[in-house]
């Protein structure tokens, strides 16, 4: 009886030609489904400006020309913001993109005092919030590390009267200039407003409270040393600076955890680690670097890293000896 396999008569160029089409069908069924990443279309966000952070080419903050500085999530495209020496620094970024709060030295004959200023997104309509317009010899008023509420209409920051009884602490103002109040009189720092309306201060430890003043906590996990909180976009997690005892005093880390304190994580260790922003997604986390010391010529690199923890990357490797002072990853 014959073999079966034999039934059957294929020829030699027949069976070529077969296998040359269905790997040219292969080849377009990859294609089009995007199997090479050649293909992909271009990010249309690359060339965005989306962070702003505060540089000086100095080695004191407070004596130099502090600029805001714009660059591209990858650190491109590196353009001043508003085209004036400041000096400027902590920058924060509105909820909506839309504006930038800043803080500027500016010189007066009592001495520097340091206000609350307000841009557009475009560096344009820059505006001095006036909040403690004293008429008093001598008298120089401070307020720095202002904070948006989440509909942009407030805004929280760190108040100073010097000579006044109870004039230091936090303060809530209103974007237009009204509405001025104090939030806390017995000290507080660098606060961040939640979306779900509860701000975060530090104190020596990390404090949570509401916007009225009421519901004062010490979120449970804090520690002596840990300041710079900043609540992620969707008001889940808490990221911060922990400032370590070892060392000469400047070594400090940068750590997160969730918002009730717990599941505390240090993302960056090793040297000087300061000034930690989330970015828009959550994803990402910036933070400013200076070298372990911060001797008389100091160096500082912006630096971004993943908040799950992962490679780092440096933004701005081609900056030399200089302060920074704050970043800010602008929504989209």
């Amino acid at each position: 009886m014959p073999s079966s396999y034999s039934a059957v008569s294929v020829r030699p160029r027949s069976v070529r030609l077969a296998l040359m089409t269905t790997l040219a069908t292969v080849a377009l069924l990859f294609t089009g489904c995007g199997g090479d990443s050649s293909t992909s279309p271009p990010d249309p966000n690359a060339d965005r400006l989306e962070i702003v952070y505060s540089y000086g080419t100095g080695g004191e903050v407070t004596n130099e020309p502090m600029e805001l500085f714009q660059i591209t999530k990858d650190g491109r495209l590196a353009k001043s913001l508003l085209g004036t020496p400041g000096p400027d620094y902590f920058p924060e970024w509105s909820r909506d993109g839309s504006q930038l709060l800043f803080d500027r030295v500016s010189g007066s004959a009592s001495g520097p005092s340091t206000a609350i200023w307000i841009a557009k997104a475009d560096g344009t309509g820059v505006r001095m919030l006036a909040v403690d317009t004293i008429s008093q010899p001598g008298f120089v008023p401070y307020q720095v590390h202002a904070a948006w509420s989440p509909d942009g209409a407030a805004i929280v920051f760190h108040r100073y009267l010097p000579g006044f009884a109870g004039g230091l602490g936090l303060a809530i103002i209103n974007t237009d200039g009204t509405g001025l109040r104090w939030l806390v009189q017995q000290g507080g720092d660098t606060p961040s407003w939640s979306v779900d309306g509860r701000i975060v201060f530090a104190n020596g430890l990390l404090f949570t409270i509401n916007p009225d003043g009421s519901g004062l906590q010490k979120i449970p996990s804090s520690v002596d040393g840990d300041f710079m909180p900043k609540w992620s976009r969707d008001g889940t997690r808490l990221l911060f600076t922990h400032r370590r005892t070892d060392g000469d005093g400047t070594l400090s880390d940068v750590m997160t955890s969730r918002a009730d304190g717990s599941d505390r994580r240090i993302l960056v260790t090793g040297g000087t680690n300061l000034g930690a922003a989330w970015s828009p997604d959550g994803q990402y986390i910036l933070y400013y670097r200076g070298e372990p010391g911060y001797g008389p010529a100091p160096k500082c690199f912006l630096h971004k890293i993943p908040s799950a923890g992962g490679p780092d990357v440096n933004l701005t490797p081609s900056r030399g000896i200089g302060s920074c002072a704050g970043a800010s990853w602008r929504p989209t």
